[in-house]
């Protein structure tokens, strides 16, 4: 008598690239190495907020980025460290295939020359909830993220603390708690007008939540990174991967310098 073992059901399969789902686990585990992930017809949806709660992330992946998506039910789940995703591909080099798939056993993590499981936990994440900035004096700017990366990391050589400063012809980065007379300060022209010539918004934000994440921008290869940015309130950045992949990061102000 032969016994034959049901094939555990597969909810979703997708193939991507290893530097795609790399790049996209960098940015995530900079904030927090838990990760919870949704994912649905259109593609898939995560979200983190690292252990403060003064910062956070959302990703929105569609399903034309990769050169698999095939979908039969969707499903949320929450893994324990993003980054047993990024080391369970490191046998095969950046532009390699990497299947992902799920079904009753777990998350699985194929290629040509290794195979993982990881078992997500079983009631995930109901994940955080994103702040509504609509009606609020917001002003919008773009930067190169080399321009960035060298500013948060020129800055942060000297203190955790910067201050961000948009006026009518430029975006302003400086180092908000220096010694008397001691000044740096990175500052990159938008060429947009705003229209008034006082009132600009600046805030005080915190360099140790933005320099890892400024590192991991620059090498995906991303071009630009829009902010907006408001007087004393959470910096709204965004910018979108090479592969379509839709990132936003929101850092909560310093106040009173605490």
């Amino acid at each position: 008598m032969t016994i034959q073992k049901n094939t555990p059901e597969i909810l979703w399969e997708i193939k991507a690239t290893r530097r795609q789902v790399e790049n996209v686990f960098k940015h995530l585990t900079s904030l927090n190495e838990e990760i919870t992930l949704q994912v649905k017809e259109d593609g898939i949806r995560v979200e983190v907020v690292n252990g403060q709660h003064t910062s956070m992330m959302t990703l929105f992946w569609p399903n034309s980025a990769f050169e698999q998506y095939a979908m039969d039910d969707w499903n949320r789940f929450t893994i324990a460290d993003g980054n047993d995703i990024i080391h369970s591909m490191k046998t095969v080099g950046l532009n390699d295939l990497v299947v992902l798939k799920y079904d009753d056993l777990g998350l699985h993590i194929h290629t040509d020359y290794q195979k993982t499981n990881i078992k997500p936990y079983e009631n995930p994440s109901q994940g955080p909830k994103l702040p509504d900035f609509s009606g609020l004096k917001m002003m919008e700017v773009e930067a190169p993220v080399k321009w960035f990366k060298e500013a948060i990391n020129g800055i942060g050589r000297k203190t955790n603390l910067a201050e961000f400063i948009v006026n009518d012809e430029s975006l302003i980065i400086k180092a908000a708690d220096l010694a008397q007379k001691e000044v740096w300060e990175y500052e990159w022209k938008h060429g947009k007008t705003f229209g008034s010539k006082d009132n600009f918004p600046s805030t005080i934000l915190d360099l140790n939540q933005i320099k890892r994440l400024a590192g991991h921008v620059n090498a995906a290869k991303v071009e630009k990174i829009t902010m907006n940015i408001g007087n004393r309130m959470p910096l709204d950045a965004y910018w979108t991967l090479r592969d379509g992949a839709e990132i936003r990061f929101i850092l909560a102000p310093r106040l009173n310098g605490n």
